[in-house]
């Protein structure tokens, strides 16, 4: 058994290998994809405010609550994709 049975990277040139992925590319994609699933959340949060009916102050505060929160995410959302530029 040699080395390209155990791993088929080995086989092929050298432009082969320019093409995998970098490290910093992977942390971006993944930054990219968490990013867009917080965005996706925030619209489906948003569309469940959009029917929500406020029946007395408790249900106006948890309202106003969540809408903080959304802008809380929203906040580190460009603040973490300014650092990654920085």
């Amino acid at each position: 058994m040699n080395k390209l049975d155990l791993d088929p990277r080995l086989e092929g040139g050298e432009e082969q290998h320019t093409n995998i992925l970098s490290v910093n590319s992977l942390q971006s994609l993944k930054n990219n994809l968490s990013n867009v699933i917080v965005v996706g959340l925030m619209v489906a949060a948003f569309k469940k405010t959009i029917g929500f009916e406020v029946n007395n102050a408790a249900d106006l505060l948890v309202l106003c609550g969540s809408v903080a929160m959304l802008a809380l995410s929203a906040w580190l959302i460009v603040r973490g994709h300014g650092a990654v530029h920085e």
